[in-house]
């Protein structure tokens, strides 16, 4: 079901990935070597379990997460430089690495684009059938329809929580579908119709 008559203003706070498949929005007020706290508007304040968060985006112009490792965490600059490390802690203000390869490193979250937290290396394929909902503000949730009225709908969401969001806020709904975190993208080029493809691991067209 597409909406495409709703539509909202881009949002300026972080966008955090979760290896379940969805992505929220909000701000992240604490990393430390267990959770991500993070006060979205709307589910409010969350405690994630940092093993069950792909990443952050902090940078609203980095759409995706592409290069995450197996070994370490990683720190994309908005210099487009990377800092490979673990992340030991973060703050509103501030995110501090143990770097590889060199001294620990303290940045200022305006210097940061994102962060990948370490790839897991083996992903267990996730069978539950689940819904998506898309909404206006680019969050997409993967989860439950729990009710609905001409006005709002109701959501379940593994690790965020239930909310209650109305129809104008939503620009998809999509009935059957999988969960699990986007981890790469392939470009193709189709010459016969002179046109670039890219898709994602599981060889959807994104």
């Amino acid at each position: 079901f597409d909406f495409p008559a709703h539509t909202a203003a881009a949002t300026t706070t972080s966008r955090i990935f979760l290896n379940q498949g969805s992505l929220v929005h909000g701000d992240v007020t604490a990393i430390d070597a267990d959770k991500v706290r993070v006060h979205s508007p709307l589910f409010g304040d969350i405690a994630l379990p940092r093993k069950d968060v792909q990443g952050i985006a902090y940078d609203p112009a980095l759409d995706r997460l592409i290069g995450a490792s197996t070994d370490h965490d990683r720190v994309r600059l908005r210099d487009n430089s990377f800092v490979d490390g673990n992340v030991q802690s973060a703050d509103a203000t501030s995110l501090l690495t143990k770097v590889s390869e060199g001294p620990d490193r303290t940045m200022k979250l305006p210097e940061v684009a994102g962060v990948m937290f370490t790839r897991p290396r083996l992903v267990e394929p996730d069978t539950t059938v689940y819904s998506r909902i898309d909404l206006v503000t680019g969050e997409r949730l993967i989860g439950f329809l729990a009710d609905c009225s001409s006005e709002h709908v109701a959501v379940s969401v593994p690790l965020l929580g239930a909310a209650t969001i109305p129809w104008t806020q939503v620009s998809k709904v999509e009935l059957g579908v999988g969960g699990g975190a986007t981890w790469g993208f392939t470009l193709i080029a189709d010459y016969s119709d002179n046109r670039i493809i890219e898709v994602d691991e599981q060889g959807r067209i994104v």
